[in-house]
């Protein structure tokens, strides 16, 4: 990674644009479960919603509009990246449909220093039975693990809840459900609002309808795949 990241940057400085040019680095989720020391002191890891499955280091790099050498730590997602990248570019069109992220250059230049909005996070690929959903608000995180939360039902006894007041815990080290009750349920109705924006089968199972897959002729598969 390092070598494939240095010939980019390579290429940008010797095209003469290296200014005027955007460098957005992120990784994509937490390290795995088998390397604990990867996310440490976070908790959890890959293919979970705690803060050590979902929170990723990231940098961005324009040093015609960014001053460097400079630490975000307001919570940002992939999701902003697009809606950046549009407004520092121009570009407003996008055929009436709402973006989902937010322009985040106020942010990166340091002139905004928080944002009040929900971030949620998914996995559902092990199947809906042992589904993890979350949703952070600037100061509280509610994790739901177990069953699809679809139909309404978050608190029975096949699911495991979690409330961290997350901007004093970012370590997720204790669990204030029992004491307030009511903001859990205020964000559970938001949960379960964006869990049903999920059309049915919209995540299959991972590896799923693998038995017997039969692929059209012009495909070409190794015994390995």
């Amino acid at each position: 990674m390092d070598e494939g990241i240095g010939r980019i940057l390579k290429a940008i400085e010797e095209s003469g644009e290296a200014d005027n040019t955007i460098v957005w680095f992120s990784s994509d989720n937490g390290g795995i479960g088998a390397v604990k020391e990867n996310n440490l002191p976070l908790r959890g890891n890959k293919l979970d919603v705690f803060e050590g499955g979902v929170r990723v280091p990231a940098c961005v790099r324009w040093p015609a509009g960014l001053k460097g050498g400079r630490k975000v730590t307001v919570p940002l997602s992939h999701i902003d990246v697009l809606p950046t990248l549009m407004h520092i570019s121009g570009v407003k069109e996008h055929d009436g449909k709402p973006l989902d992220g937010k322009n985040v250059l106020p942010i990166l230049t340091g002139k905004q220093k928080r944002l009040d909005r929900n971030l949620y996070s998914y996995h559902g690929q092990a199947g809906a039975h042992v589904e993890e959903i979350a949703i952070r608000s600037p100061e509280w995180k509610l994790i739901v693990l177990g069953p699809d939360i679809s139909k309404g039902e978050w608190r029975t006894p096949k699911h495991q809840v979690h409330l961290f007041a997350i901007d004093k815990d970012p370590f997720e080290k204790t669990n204030l459900i029992s004491k307030h009750p009511k903001v859990a349920k205020q964000l559970a109705e938001k949960l379960i609002a964006f869990r049903r924006l999920q059309p049915k089968g919209g995540v299959p199972v991972y590896q799923g309808g693998r038995q017997g897959f039969a692929p059209p002729k012009a495909w070409r598969l190794s015994p390995k795949d």
